[in-house]
């Protein structure tokens, strides 16, 4: 019988000529206004309601391949369901699932406008729930844990808290906001989480508002950009609204004006930015589709540099009046192998490659075919680019690519035959 051994991955991350090699895991952690989700709504005149979103919004997460996905101006349960089954579970994924849907309590006013938090069940697990009440919106509160069957062997886990939120928006508001804040860091004090990640759209013109300060009491902002971000080119590569010029129509009462503003965020505490268990990739903090080529004017002009495609840069523009943020938390794995028979599996950078080794025991009982090395720039699209036949009696192997990428990953697949061994 033929099996695949579980596959471990080793990440070289390269900076200022220096080299290190570390086995992790990534995963993406998304943020997104999806503007009045699913059936919008028409009370600014000359408006352009966009039918059957969940497609549209399907192609933008298809692209972006979050493990965790946190949402807010979502109008109904139905909604939430409809990005569930339509939006995440499809093209041969079934396993994300969704918190428990909660009509906002903060007031009668805005019942409309909900939060919800979708996962990957493969990757995390969600403990507990609740919500932090303000003057005008809930801020949704999510206790997870990962499910890392390394960690859970071993009788640990990583846990994180992870809040999504949406603010009151305008200038004249900025009281409303800060007063959010102060709740919001009260409630993070008395939880007592060791990591905490807080996602929505907070409507923050500058870093001078005092309820981004007060935030920045309990969080940080992995971009470190201090600064009055609003209308202002300095900062164009982190604006996230509004994905729409001002020579666009009215989509479900979105705003326009082009792309010059920073209202959507992913904060975290120190342990995240600066730990070791779990912590911040640093440079993975974006804007989705925006890397400051399209600044005072729409998300799909011609001018649009960003990498993303051009399907993807329309559906981003069709689906909201707001980018999505995005980034990775990087998982080391821990030291226990996920097979019996390997001993060790490591890259490392040589002068003019990278060098990848591994070491096998009990060969006496392990009748391999193959071994073959898999390479990634993403850690999530892999493509085998060598495989080296197994030689009877030997248990250390080797191979070299050559790769400029700043961040690259490997790892390593065997082909094995089990041999049944006689009873004595």
């Amino acid at each position: 019988m033929f099996c695949k051994i579980s596959l471990l991955c080793c990440c070289l991350l390269l900076s200022s000529g220096a080299a290190s090699a570390q086995i992790i895991d990534t995963l993406r952690i998304a943020s997104y206004n999806l503007l009045n989700f699913p059936n919008g709504r028409d009370d600014c005149g000359d408006n352009v309601v966009v039918p059957a979103r969940w497609d549209t919004l399907r192609l933008i997460l298809g692209d972006i391949r979050p493990s965790l996905l946190m949402v807010c101006e979502l109008q109904t349960e139905a909604g939430a369901d409809s990005i569930l089954r339509h939006s995440l579970n499809s093209n041969g994924v079934g396993s994300f699932r969704r918190a428990n849907f909660v009509l906002n309590r903060s007031s009668a006013f805005q019942r409309d406008l909900n939060n919800m938090l979708f996962y990957d069940s493969t990757r995390w697990v969600l403990r507990t729930q609740g919500e932090v009440l303000t003057d005008t919106r809930d801020i949704g509160y999510y206790r997870m844990y990962l499910r890392d069957g390394l960690r859970l062997l071993a009788g640990d886990t990583v846990w994180v808290d992870f809040y999504i939120g949406h603010l009151k928006a305008s200038l004249s508001d900025s009281l409303s906001r800060s007063d959010a804040c102060q709740l919001l860091a009260q409630h993070i004090n008395q939880q007592g989480a060791e990591r905490v990640v807080f996602g929505g759209d907070f409507n923050f013109y500058s870093a001078d508002e005092s309820g981004y300060l007060l935030l920045m009491q309990a969080l940080r902002d992995p971009l470190n950009q201090s600064g009055a971000w609003s209308a202002n080119a300095s900062f164009a590569a982190t604006h996230t609204q509004s994905t729409r010029s001002l020579s666009s129509p009215f989509y479900d009462c979105g705003a326009v004006g082009g792309v010059d503003d920073r209202f959507d965020f992913l904060l975290l505490n120190d342990s995240l930015l600066f730990g070791s268990d779990l912590y911040y990739l640093p440079q993975s903090y974006r804007a989705w589709g925006n890397n400051g080529s399209t600044y005072n004017t729409r998300i799909n002009a011609p001018t649009n540099t960003s990498g993303v495609s051009a399907s993807v840069l329309n559906a981003l523009f069709h689906n909201s009046d707001h980018l999505p943020v995005v980034l990775d938390l990087a998982l080391p794995q821990r030291s226990i192998l996920m097979d019996s028979h390997l001993i060790s599996w490591q890259a490392e950078r040589m002068e003019q490659d990278d060098r990848m080794r591994w070491e096998l025991r009990g060969l006496e009982t392990l009748a391999a075919e193959y071994y073959e090395v898999e390479y990634s720039e993403d850690a999530i699209n892999f493509e085998p680019i060598s495989r080296l036949a197994a030689q009877e009696g030997r248990g250390d192997y080797e191979c070299r690519y050559l790769s400029m990428a700043p961040v690259r990953y490997y790892r390593l697949a065997v082909k094995s035959r089990w041999v049944r061994q006689p009873l004595r």
